[in-house]
Protein backbone atom coordinates (compact mmCIF):
# COMPACT_ATOMS: atom_id res chain seq x y z
CA UNK A 1 0.00 0.00 0.00
CA UNK A 2 1.18 3.65 -0.82
CA UNK A 3 2.56 5.73 1.95
CA UNK A 4 1.10 9.38 1.25
CA UNK A 5 2.82 12.71 2.32
CA UNK A 6 0.63 16.04 2.83
CA UNK A 7 0.36 19.67 3.46
CA UNK A 8 -0.74 20.40 7.10
CA UNK A 9 -0.31 23.79 8.57
CA UNK A 10 2.59 24.96 6.31
CA UNK A 11 4.64 21.68 6.80
CA UNK A 12 4.77 18.16 5.52
CA UNK A 13 2.80 15.71 7.31
CA UNK A 14 2.73 11.44 6.82
CA UNK A 15 3.31 9.35 5.94
CA UNK A 16 -0.65 8.02 6.19
CA UNK A 17 -1.84 5.27 3.96
CA UNK A 18 -4.68 5.84 1.41
CA UNK A 19 -7.17 4.32 3.87
CA UNK A 20 -6.25 6.99 6.51
CA UNK A 21 -5.76 9.94 4.08
CA UNK A 22 -9.35 9.74 2.86
CA UNK A 23 -10.42 8.76 6.44
CA UNK A 24 -8.89 12.69 7.52
CA UNK A 25 -10.34 13.97 4.25
CA UNK A 26 -14.00 12.94 5.37
CA UNK A 27 -13.79 13.58 9.04
CA UNK A 28 -12.68 17.25 7.71
CA UNK A 29 -9.35 16.82 9.01
CA UNK A 30 -7.74 17.18 5.49
CA UNK A 31 -9.14 19.58 3.22
CA UNK A 32 -9.94 17.77 -0.52
CA UNK A 33 -7.86 19.98 -2.16
CA UNK A 34 -4.74 19.10 0.16
CA UNK A 35 -1.79 18.52 -1.87
CA UNK A 36 -0.39 15.05 -1.24
CA UNK A 37 2.62 13.25 -2.69
CA UNK A 38 3.46 9.86 -2.85
CA UNK A 39 6.70 7.70 -4.58
CA UNK A 40 6.27 7.96 -8.09
CA UNK A 41 4.63 10.97 -8.59
CA UNK A 42 6.53 13.53 -10.39
CA UNK A 43 5.05 17.09 -8.22
CA UNK A 44 2.58 17.29 -5.44
CA UNK A 45 -1.34 17.19 -6.24
CA UNK A 46 -4.46 17.90 -5.11
CA UNK A 47 -5.83 15.39 -3.44
CA UNK A 48 -9.28 15.81 -5.29
CA UNK A 49 -7.04 15.38 -8.82
CA UNK A 50 -5.36 11.76 -7.52
CA UNK A 51 -8.02 8.67 -9.05
CA UNK A 52 -7.17 6.27 -6.61
CA UNK A 53 -8.01 8.48 -3.69
CA UNK A 54 -11.26 9.71 -4.79
CA UNK A 55 -12.88 6.22 -4.25
CA UNK A 56 -14.07 5.82 -1.10
CA UNK A 57 -12.14 4.19 1.30
CA UNK A 58 -12.96 0.65 2.98
CA UNK A 59 -13.21 1.28 6.91
CA UNK A 60 -12.21 -1.38 8.90
CA UNK A 61 -15.02 -0.18 11.12
CA UNK A 62 -18.96 1.11 10.32
CA UNK A 63 -19.48 5.10 9.82
CA UNK A 64 -21.05 4.81 13.28
CA UNK A 65 -17.90 3.87 14.96
CA UNK A 66 -15.95 6.51 13.98
CA UNK A 67 -15.10 9.15 17.07
CA UNK A 68 -16.66 12.51 16.69
CA UNK A 69 -14.38 15.06 14.81
CA UNK A 70 -12.46 17.21 17.37
CA UNK A 71 -10.34 19.66 15.61
CA UNK A 72 -8.51 20.42 18.41
CA UNK A 73 -7.36 16.35 18.71
CA UNK A 74 -5.35 17.23 15.53
CA UNK A 75 -3.55 20.72 16.29
CA UNK A 76 0.40 19.91 15.92
CA UNK A 77 2.03 19.17 19.23
CA UNK A 78 3.53 22.05 20.25
CA UNK A 79 1.60 25.21 19.10
CA UNK A 80 -0.23 27.52 21.05
CA UNK A 81 -1.56 30.94 20.71
CA UNK A 82 0.07 32.44 23.89
CA UNK A 83 2.93 31.10 25.43
CA UNK A 84 3.52 27.46 24.29
CA UNK A 85 6.86 25.85 22.84
CA UNK A 86 6.84 25.89 19.38
CA UNK A 87 8.99 26.22 16.47
CA UNK A 88 10.18 29.67 14.84
CA UNK A 89 13.75 28.29 14.14
CA UNK A 90 14.60 30.57 11.06
CA UNK A 91 15.54 26.75 9.49
CA UNK A 92 12.23 25.36 9.76
CA UNK A 93 10.33 27.70 9.10
CA UNK A 94 12.40 28.88 5.79
CA UNK A 95 12.63 25.09 4.88
CA UNK A 96 8.72 24.77 5.00
CA UNK A 97 7.84 27.94 3.27
CA UNK A 98 10.74 27.14 0.40
CA UNK A 99 8.52 23.77 -0.45
CA UNK A 100 5.14 25.26 -0.75
CA UNK A 101 6.91 27.94 -2.81
CA UNK A 102 8.28 24.86 -4.77
CA UNK A 103 4.61 23.80 -5.74
CA UNK A 104 3.02 27.21 -6.33
CA UNK A 105 5.93 29.47 -7.05
CA UNK A 106 4.07 31.51 -10.27
CA UNK A 107 0.79 32.33 -8.69
CA UNK A 108 2.73 33.00 -5.51
CA UNK A 109 5.06 35.65 -7.34
CA UNK A 110 2.24 36.71 -9.39
CA UNK A 111 0.33 37.98 -6.48
CA UNK A 112 3.73 39.75 -4.73
CA UNK A 113 3.40 41.41 -8.53
CA UNK A 114 -0.16 42.35 -9.04
CA UNK A 115 0.26 44.04 -5.37
CA UNK A 116 3.09 46.18 -6.11
CA UNK A 117 1.86 47.50 -9.53
CA UNK A 118 -1.85 48.68 -7.63
CA UNK A 119 -0.22 50.25 -4.76
CA UNK A 120 2.14 52.34 -7.26
CA UNK A 121 -0.51 52.95 -9.53
CA UNK A 122 -2.40 54.23 -6.75
CA UNK A 123 0.70 56.41 -5.04
CA UNK A 124 0.38 58.30 -8.66
CA UNK A 125 -2.89 59.57 -8.54
CA UNK A 126 -2.40 63.35 -8.62
CA UNK A 127 -3.75 65.23 -5.82
CA UNK A 128 -5.54 61.53 -3.69
CA UNK A 129 -2.41 59.56 -4.26
CA UNK A 130 -1.66 58.85 -0.48
CA UNK A 131 -4.97 58.63 0.58
CA UNK A 132 -5.74 56.12 -2.27
CA UNK A 133 -2.44 54.31 -1.21
CA UNK A 134 -3.76 53.85 2.01
CA UNK A 135 -6.69 52.39 1.44
CA UNK A 136 -5.57 50.57 -1.42
CA UNK A 137 -2.38 49.55 0.74
CA UNK A 138 -4.94 48.12 3.33
CA UNK A 139 -7.11 46.25 1.02
CA UNK A 140 -4.77 44.85 -0.92
CA UNK A 141 -2.37 43.55 2.18
CA UNK A 142 -5.26 42.00 3.12
CA UNK A 143 -5.80 40.00 -0.30
CA UNK A 144 -1.92 39.12 -0.87
CA UNK A 145 -2.56 37.35 2.85
CA UNK A 146 -5.78 35.56 1.31
CA UNK A 147 -3.63 34.05 -1.15
CA UNK A 148 -0.88 32.94 1.11
CA UNK A 149 -2.32 31.56 3.46
CA UNK A 150 -4.42 29.95 1.25
CA UNK A 151 -1.05 28.00 -0.07
CA UNK A 152 -0.16 27.56 3.25
CA UNK A 153 -3.44 25.44 4.62
CA UNK A 154 -3.21 22.99 1.94
CA UNK A 155 -5.56 24.64 -0.54
CA UNK A 156 -5.16 25.77 -4.33
CA UNK A 157 -4.00 29.28 -4.35
CA UNK A 158 -6.17 31.43 -6.80
CA UNK A 159 -5.03 35.05 -8.00
CA UNK A 160 -8.76 36.80 -7.79
CA UNK A 161 -9.41 35.71 -4.06
CA UNK A 162 -7.42 38.86 -3.75
CA UNK A 163 -10.37 40.88 -5.08
CA UNK A 164 -13.30 38.96 -3.66
CA UNK A 165 -14.49 41.57 -1.27
CA UNK A 166 -14.02 44.93 -3.67
CA UNK A 167 -16.89 45.84 -3.29
CA UNK A 168 -17.23 45.98 0.59
CA UNK A 169 -16.42 49.55 1.12
CA UNK A 170 -16.45 49.53 4.92
CA UNK A 171 -14.08 46.18 5.03
CA UNK A 172 -11.39 48.30 2.68
CA UNK A 173 -12.01 51.65 4.73
CA UNK A 174 -11.37 49.92 7.94
CA UNK A 175 -8.35 47.70 6.90
CA UNK A 176 -6.81 50.82 5.46
CA UNK A 177 -6.83 52.65 8.28
CA UNK A 178 -5.44 49.65 10.04
CA UNK A 179 -2.77 49.79 7.10
CA UNK A 180 -2.30 53.49 7.97
CA UNK A 181 -1.96 53.19 11.69
CA UNK A 182 0.84 49.74 11.68
CA UNK A 183 2.88 52.03 8.53
CA UNK A 184 2.89 55.71 10.72
CA UNK A 185 4.21 53.58 14.19
CA UNK A 186 6.46 51.45 11.92
CA UNK A 187 7.91 55.11 10.35
CA UNK A 188 7.92 56.44 13.95
CA UNK A 189 10.12 53.20 15.27
CA UNK A 190 12.10 53.21 12.25
CA UNK A 191 13.47 56.46 13.12
CA UNK A 192 14.53 55.33 16.39
CA UNK A 193 17.30 53.62 15.57
CA UNK A 194 15.38 50.70 13.47
CA UNK A 195 14.82 48.33 16.41
CA UNK A 196 11.36 50.31 17.47
CA UNK A 197 10.08 49.74 14.15
CA UNK A 198 10.84 45.95 13.75
CA UNK A 199 9.83 45.38 17.00
CA UNK A 200 5.74 47.06 16.13
CA UNK A 201 6.41 44.86 13.01
CA UNK A 202 6.47 42.01 14.87
CA UNK A 203 4.41 42.79 17.38
CA UNK A 204 1.47 43.70 15.20
CA UNK A 205 2.30 41.92 11.88
CA UNK A 206 -0.48 39.43 12.16
CA UNK A 207 -3.18 41.61 11.85
CA UNK A 208 -3.91 41.20 8.03
CA UNK A 209 -3.38 37.63 8.99
CA UNK A 210 -6.43 37.58 11.39
CA UNK A 211 -8.47 39.32 9.17
CA UNK A 212 -8.06 36.66 7.11
CA UNK A 213 -8.11 33.97 8.79
CA UNK A 214 -12.06 35.00 10.22
CA UNK A 215 -10.31 35.87 13.94
CA UNK A 216 -10.34 39.45 14.08
CA UNK A 217 -11.33 42.70 11.97
CA UNK A 218 -10.55 46.43 12.15
CA UNK A 219 -8.53 47.59 15.21
CA UNK A 220 -8.99 44.95 17.52
CA UNK A 221 -7.04 42.72 14.96
CA UNK A 222 -3.69 44.82 16.35
CA UNK A 223 -4.66 43.37 20.25
CA UNK A 224 -4.89 40.20 18.68
CA UNK A 225 -1.69 40.32 16.93
CA UNK A 226 0.12 41.75 20.12
CA UNK A 227 -1.43 38.83 21.97
CA UNK A 228 -0.20 36.14 19.69
CA UNK A 229 2.91 37.78 19.22
CA UNK A 230 4.38 39.26 22.76
CA UNK A 231 5.43 35.66 24.11
CA UNK A 232 7.83 35.29 20.74
CA UNK A 233 9.17 38.71 20.57
CA UNK A 234 12.86 37.24 20.16
CA UNK A 235 12.52 34.87 17.03
CA UNK A 236 9.85 36.82 15.59
CA UNK A 237 12.69 39.70 15.15
CA UNK A 238 15.18 37.03 14.56
CA UNK A 239 12.69 35.79 11.43
CA UNK A 240 12.44 39.44 10.25
CA UNK A 241 16.04 40.04 10.07
CA UNK A 242 16.62 36.61 7.92
CA UNK A 243 13.63 38.18 6.02
CA UNK A 244 15.10 41.28 5.35
CA UNK A 245 18.24 39.50 4.28
CA UNK A 246 16.03 37.61 1.86
CA UNK A 247 14.79 40.57 0.42
CA UNK A 248 17.93 42.49 -0.19
CA UNK A 249 18.98 38.79 -2.19
CA UNK A 250 15.96 39.74 -4.36
CA UNK A 251 16.98 43.12 -5.07
CA UNK A 252 20.55 41.59 -6.06
CA UNK A 253 19.07 39.96 -8.75
CA UNK A 254 18.72 41.97 -11.35
CA UNK A 255 16.00 44.10 -9.20
CA UNK A 256 13.23 41.67 -10.21
CA UNK A 257 13.78 38.98 -7.91
CA UNK A 258 12.29 41.14 -4.93
CA UNK A 259 9.03 39.82 -6.44
CA UNK A 260 9.66 36.20 -5.90
CA UNK A 261 11.89 37.14 -2.78
CA UNK A 262 8.58 38.99 -1.31
CA UNK A 263 6.28 35.86 -1.97
CA UNK A 264 9.15 33.67 -0.10
CA UNK A 265 8.99 35.88 3.09
CA UNK A 266 4.99 36.14 2.93
CA UNK A 267 5.06 32.30 2.74
CA UNK A 268 7.42 32.19 5.62
CA UNK A 269 5.21 34.09 7.73
CA UNK A 270 2.24 32.55 6.80
CA UNK A 271 3.54 29.41 8.23
CA UNK A 272 4.74 31.34 11.24
CA UNK A 273 1.05 32.59 11.94
CA UNK A 274 -0.16 28.83 11.07
CA UNK A 275 1.96 27.42 13.72
CA UNK A 276 1.03 30.65 16.24
CA UNK A 277 -2.84 30.25 15.27
CA UNK A 278 -4.27 26.47 14.18
CA UNK A 279 -6.89 26.19 12.41
CA UNK A 280 -9.26 25.56 14.89
CA UNK A 281 -7.90 27.21 17.55
CA UNK A 282 -8.72 30.59 19.26
CA UNK A 283 -7.01 33.38 20.63
CA UNK A 284 -6.02 34.49 23.66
Amino acid sequence: MKQWYYVKDGAQAGPVTDTELQIKVRAGEVPADTLVWCEGMGDWKAINTVTELSAPPTPTTPDAGLPPYNPMAYAPKGISTTSGPVDLSPGSVFNAALEIFKVHWLMLTLTTLVYGVIVSAAVGIPVLGWIACWLVGGFMTVGVWKVILSAVDGRTPEIGDMFKDIGDFKNILMTGLVYLVIGIMSVIGFLFLVVPGMIVQALFGFWALLVVDGRSKDFASLGDSLTIAKPHLVPLLVLLLVSFLILFVGLLCLFIGIYPATALVYTMWAIVYRRLVPPSSTVG
